[in-house]
């Protein structure tokens, strides 16, 4: 990968990107970091980005004055919606947005998940029923739980996020356990300053991993970096994959951080997180570091 920042051939475009985005500002949209290229950013993914909707926000400016009352009246809303749960016989009230609250307490301090995946008896009529037996996890909507977080976010009430960009793509991972190895493949989730964010479907994976010593992902570190500065047509999953058997990092498995995300139970997702500190044998930690600090000083740039 080259040493240089990223080339300014394509600064202006970013730039430009950056600004139409606020210009047509809208809740819960993302916008293409580059042109063709499958690198997105929400405005809650950048503490630029979040910093400018803060300011724009109080100062009352139209559009975002406007969202920001849209974030409201979808939170507001929650409130209006009833649910009784039945606790060996005891009928207790709630709303939806109790429901929501405990899941963003849940993300703040990864607790309560007895109270949100255990099966309750559940019910939207009435204090009498019927009820229905079900987790409480299955009555949040996923599209309503981002403007719940995101405005937790706008709000300072969870933390933000330092910067990540939203990508596609595939790899080809190696799962090492002495002498034996075994092949996958790994979806690319997430470019973050701290580490890439990788996901799966496949939960034999997650057993796997317990009786792995190391993982060995193969990663190409040049392709992200051309595509931003020159744009790309290419098909997304090509932005990272490879078959050069020198381009790679290894990481102990011990040190991949395992997320399930909220409906994992449902959809078979889970998440697996390898932070840059933690990559071996690869020049991937300092050139990914480097990456996301040039692009995160464009972004403080845009929003000067």
């Amino acid at each position: 990968m080259s040493k240089s920042k990223v080339n300014t051939s394509n600064y202006v475009g970013i730039i430009e990107n950056v600004k139409n985005y606020f210009k047509n500002f809208q809740f819960e949209s993302t916008f293409n970091l580059v042109d063709g290229v499958a690198l997105k950013l929400h405005w809650a993914d950048s503490t630029s980005l979040v910093n400018n909707v803060r300011k724009k926000a109080k100062l009352g400016e139209d559009q975002f004055f406007s969202q920001r009352n849209f974030a409201i009246s979808t939170i507001e809303s929650l409130k209006k919606v009833p649910v009784w749960l039945n606790n060996g016989g005891f009928v207790f009230a709630m709303s939806m947005y109790d429901l929501y609250h405990t899941m963003g307490q849940f993300i703040k301090k990864e607790s309560l998940e007895t109270e949100l995946y255990n099966i309750q008896q559940v019910s939207f009529i009435g204090p009498l029923g019927p009820f229905k037996e079900m987790p409480l996890i299955d009555c949040i909507n996923e599209q309503t739980l981002n403007i719940y977080i995101h405005w937790l976010v706008m709000t300072n009430k969870l933390p933000q996020r330092a910067f990540r960009l939203l990508t596609e793509g595939v790899v080809y991972a190696e799962l090492h356990q002495g002498e034996q190895m075994a092949e996958t493949t790994f979806k690319v989730s997430q470019i973050t300053d701290s580490g890439i964010l990788f996901k799966s479907n496949n939960d034999l994976l997650l057993e796997k991993l317990a009786y792995t010593d190391n993982v060995k992902i193969y990663f190409d570190n040049e392709k992200i970096h051309e595509a931003v500065n020159a744009g790309n047509t290419k098909e997304n999953a090509d932005l990272f994959y490879t078959q050069d058997k020198l381009k790679y990092f290894k990481i102990d498995s011990d040190k991949v951080r395992q997320n399930l995300k909220y409906n994992s139970h449902k959809s078979g997702e889970f998440y697996l997180f390898c932070r840059y500190h933690h990559m071996k044998e690869s020049d991937t930690p300092v050139e990914m570091k480097k990456f996301t600090t040039d692009l995160k000083e464009l972004l403080l740039d845009s929003v000067a």
